[in-house]
């Protein structure tokens, strides 16, 4: 039996090294794929840490866009925050690359909630000419897939080791299974070579035990002749250098290390990644000449945008057109190394474009005019595509018009604003097969955007310089319009706040007195639900009219809302003056208004309040005229009353027990009465009346006739009749099922309740909960309410 498990165990692990032989080539296609992508994550980073450029496969590990990264301290994104550790020792890599070194180690990185890669990661600092760290480049390689081979890999190897000291005590039944050892063994090796890194295996005596098919040809070196040597003494030449002193630290300090090296004899740029092991090192060798090659072609560009920034900042400051096309013409041309350019804009019909500007030979061709699609000026306006012509003279597209200029090479690349082409900048070279490539091209079209940039700031300030005087007309319009209103033409509420200010100010010191009158029109509601919107518009104005007519020419009238006017009376002598303008406006509009075939009249109810005996303030004043123009309201509208102190109180009042109101509900304050409804000739109780109270914290009962008109104006009253009425169905229901004989009981309902589109439903609801007998309900509304809409009231009462 221990046999038999033991034949189990082992061929349980040979299996977990290996695929099946018919899933080999998947296996090497995915570690193909993984390999030849290894290098993929690129960031250029400021020595401070912030990202300048991000790259798509990057951003794509984390789901986003590169722009979304852009920005951001390199440690402040999704793949670094995760760990405080991995934060704190990226920020001492980046502090040591800005310092001029490059830095390499292994990191985990979280790419999602619970999703890591592992990634080799690089810090390379890019120096300027000075020797100066310009930017940094982070270059990251995946090697997630061949971390976890490693720890299968190791995995395997505790097992065998195991298996090792087992096999002591049962070696005659391990020798049944050399032959399936034998083809875990193969396949691990079928692993190692079809991986495209270079694999370099060596004991501790530095003596080379394997590698693969990919180090032979890498290296130009066949298995048979370097296997079981001594590495040193194989490649004396690597003696003493980087790649002797990195591999002999982690043979002694049994740490990875991963670098950088030149290898002379070949002329390549290798990455290599070093691993301690048991019996030695895990040696890895990876070919990035390209890379290499990419990165000093980068630095290259760098210069060469620095320099385009610097030129093209010097273009920001240039507004006048003439001017700006002369300075972009002089350093595109000297951004190139030439003395030969032009510059074409877009006329304003859009059908030609024509040489505003040229230099060298160009300069007396101003005026000079090309159709689209005409020459390499009318190619690129056609196509809006940056354009190179390495002899004008041979080239087919030629203008036919312009034959009197000798020139060569020509490069053309459009000026735009948003996406529609304005102009056309190009550049000539007299010099026969000048050498004109892509760098010289993407020099001159970053030139042409910040130019571009320029050029409408330019038309901006040509365009504000015109508009200037209509701004100024439409700021007065405006201004005008913010203090006056637009119906009325009379002064808004902000003007008269601010006019009454200034009089308080100005009466203050000198004892003047001054009053304030609030005007609200009565039923004027009724002029706009009756004649509509625009009679009642006519009528404002003509109330608007009538009460400007009134007024002494210091004084003050507004328009404050929909019927609301104020007025400022100033330097009055005695309170009577105000009553007597006051009187002066009710009889005013007492005169019968006729507007289109409509005769009606029209009352106004007045509210004043008197400086300084009534207020010193803007907003004391104000408020103090209008609760004196509701008392007017109270006491039968069509009058005017003058502000007495405790108008306000009785406000104040008003406002606190609406307030107490708002909160009754939901602190279970109200509590029903029931009245019973006697028989008259029998004395027998045939129902009851559900009468609801309000038990204040404070004032205790408080009865229907003081709290009920003012839920009615706030709307509180809804949610009081439906608790009311669910109440009294839940009492109704709980007293016949205690056994008391079954009686009807009446709910008032209020007229914003029965006018409630959802009142059969709401009823029905609550009988249903409450599991009252419909029969046992009786509903009471007053004849005022069933007769001011007949039809709605049928209809209810139907449903």
């Amino acid at each position: 039996m221990k046999l038999r498990n033991f034949i189990l165990k082992f061929i349980s692990i040979a299996k977990n090294m290996t695929s099946p032989v018919h899933n080999l080539k998947c296996q090497e296609s995915e570690l193909k794929d993984y390999i030849d992508n290894l290098i993929t994550l690129n960031a250029k980073v400021a020595p401070d840490g912030t990202l300048l450029l991000v790259n798509e496969t990057a951003a794509g590990y984390l789901h986003m866009r590169p722009e979304e990264l852009v920005g951001k301290k390199i440690w402040d994104t999704p793949l670094w925050n995760y760990d405080p550790e991995a934060s704190k020792k990226l920020k001492i890599a980046v502090k040591k690359a800005a310092s001029g070194q490059t830095v390499y180690y292994e990191v985990k990185n979280r790419i999602g909630p619970d999703e890591f890669i592992y990634v080799d990661f690089t810090l390379n600092p890019v120096l300027n000419k000075n020797n100066e760290v310009v930017y940094l480049v982070a270059e990251g390689r995946e090697i997630t897939e061949r971390k976890l081979m490693e720890q299968d890999l190791v995995a395997a190897n505790e097992e065998l080791v195991a298996v090792n000291e087992e096999l002591v005590s049962i070696e005659e039944e391990l020798r049944k299974s050399n032959e399936e050892i034998y083809l875990a063994h193969q396949k691990l090796h079928n692993i190692l070579e079809s991986i495209t890194d270079a694999f370099y295996a060596v004991n501790r005596r530095w003596e080379v035990t394997y590698i693969n098919a990919e180090a032979e040809k890498l290296l130009e070196i066949k298995k048979v002749d370097i296997i079981g040597k001594h590495l040193w003494e194989e490649f004396p030449q690597l003696v003493n250098t980087l790649i002797y002193d990195q591999l002999n630290n982690v043979m002694s300090g049994q740490t990875a290390a991963q670098f950088d090296f030149f290898y002379n004899p070949r002329g390549k740029w290798f990455n290599i990644h070093a691993y301690p092991s048991p019996d030695g090192l895990s040696i890895y060798i990876h070919d990035i000449t390209d890379y290499k090659l990419a990165q000093e072609k980068m630095s290259r560009q760098n210069q060469y945008l620095t320099s385009l920034h610097q030129t093209a900042l010097a273009l920001m400051d240039r507004l006048e057109l003439d001017e700006l096309l002369e300075a972009i013409v002089f350093r595109a041309a000297a951004l190139l190394g030439t003395e030969h350019g032009w510059i074409y804009l877009v006329n304003s019909d859009h059908s030609e474009i024509i040489l505003r500007l040229g230099i060298g030979h160009y300069k007396q061709l101003t005026g000079f005019r090309l159709q689209r699609g005409e020459g390499l000026a009318g190619k690129v306006w056609e196509t809006g595509e940056p354009m190179t012509v390495e002899d004008y003279s041979t080239w087919s597209g030629r203008s036919p018009k312009f034959d009197f200029i000798k020139i060569y090479a020509g490069v053309a690349v459009p000026l735009k604003s948003g996406q529609e082409v304005v102009g056309i900048i190009g550049i000539a070279f007299l010099e026969k097969n000048y050498p004109m490539g892509q760098e010289e091209l993407m020099l001159l079209t970053g030139f042409a955007q910040l130019a571009s940039i320029a050029l409408d700031n330019a038309r901006l300030y040509a365009d504000a310089q015109q508009e200037l005087g209509e701004r100024r007309r439409i700021e007065e319009i405006l201004r005008y319009l913010a203090y006056h209103d637009s119906l009325t033409d009379l002064p808004n509420r902000t003007l008269f706040n601010d006019r009454l200010s200034v009089a308080l100010t100005q009466a203050s010191p000198n004892n003047k007195r001054l009053a304030v009158m609030f005007l609200d029109l009565d039923y004027f509601k009724m002029v706009n639900d009756t004649l509509g919107h625009d009679t009642g518009d006519q009528l404002l104005k003509g109330i608007a009219s009538r009460l400007s007519s009134l007024l002494r020419k210091g004084d003050t009238i507004a328009r404050i809302g929909g019927d609301e006017f104020s007025i400022l009376l100033q330097d009055i002598a005695r309170t009577e003056d105000a009553a007597v303008v006051a009187q002066k406006i009710i009889d005013a509009l007492k005169e019968p208004w006729i507007i289109g075939c409509h005769e009606f009249h029209i009352t106004t109810s007045i509210g004043i309040a008197l400086c300084p005996n009534d207020g010193e303030d803007v907003e004391t004043l104000m408020k103090n005229a209008d609760a004196a123009m509701y008392q007017a309201k109270e006491l039968g509208r069509n009058n005017f009353q003058f502000y007495t102190p405790s108008m306000n109180t009785k406000t104040i009042k008003r406002l606190e027990l609406e307030n107490s109101l708002r909160r009754a509900l939901e602190r279970d304050e109200f509590i029903l009465y029931y009245q019973p409804q006697v028989e008259i000739h029998s004395g027998k109780i045939v129902g009851m009346e559900a009468l609801v109270r309000w038990q204040h914290p404070q004032l205790g009962i408080v009865f229907p006739g003081e709290f009920i008109p003012l839920a009615e104006d706030t709307g509180l009253i809804v949610p009081i009749d439906e608790w009311v009425l669910r109440s009294a169905c839940a009492q109704n229901k709980a007293w016949q099922d205690a056994g008391f004989p079954p009686l009807r009981v009446t709910v008032n309902l209020s007229a914003r309740q029965f006018q409630q589109q959802n009142l059969v439903k709401k009823m029905d609801q609550i009988l249903r909960e409450t599991g009252l007998n419909p029969r046992m309900l009786a509903l009471e509304i007053t004849e005022s309410l069933a007769m001011k809409d007949v039809e709605l009231t049928e209809k209810t009462c139907l449903n």
